[in-house]
């Protein structure tokens, strides 16, 4: 699918057309550059989006559980109520992202770049964090239980007293 596909699947979509429901669902749409654009709730559930370039997209409470982003340009990108359950997003470049109250359950962020991302009230539940860049995210409120942060820089973090840490880790402050 290229960029001008993917653009008319979802204004079809918002339109009304549930044909194009079935487009976007497990789409795949690999290297395309959908920079700037907006995909709020959109139906891309399963996805096939590795490598792609998605700076500063809204995807606004969109369904993207099970999607393949891993190496994707995602720097500035809103998630914000975002269904992503079991996304691959490992290597992806994330750097300032707002995941705000996103459903990131068993999200597999290995080896990507959250420097400055927002993942204030997030459900992390799961997540792989192995290798990712830490510096400056905002965890406060989110839920980071069953999160293997053995090896995780958090120092530069910033969380709060309602940040729920996995079994037996000590918050770093």
């Amino acid at each position: 699918m290229t960029t001008a596909e993917l653009d008319l699947a979802v204004r079809t979509w918002r339109d009304g057309g549930d044909a194009f429901r079935l487009a976007l669902e497990h789409a795949v749409a690999a290297e395309v550059d959908c920079s700037g654009r907006a995909f709020p709730f959109a139906p891309l559930h399963g996805a096939q989006l590795a490598g792609a370039r998605f700076r500063a997209v809204d995807f606004d409470g969109a369904d993207l559980s099970g999607a393949d982003l891993r190496g994707a340009d995602l720097r500035g990108a809103v998630f914000s109520g975002a269904f992503m359950l079991g996304a691959r997003l490992a290597g992806a470049q994330c750097a300032g992202a707002q995941f705000n109250a996103a459903f990131c359950r068993e999200v597999d962020f290995t080896d990507a770049d959250l420097s400055d991302a927002n993942l204030h009230g997030t459900w992390l539940h799961g997540a792989l964090v192995g290798g990712a860049t830490l510096d400056r995210v905002d965890l406060a409120e989110a839920s980071l239980a069953a999160v293997d942060l053995r090896g995780v820089d958090l120092t530069s973090a910033a969380f709060d007293g309602r940040t729920l840490w996995p079994k037996g880790f000590e918050s770093p402050g």
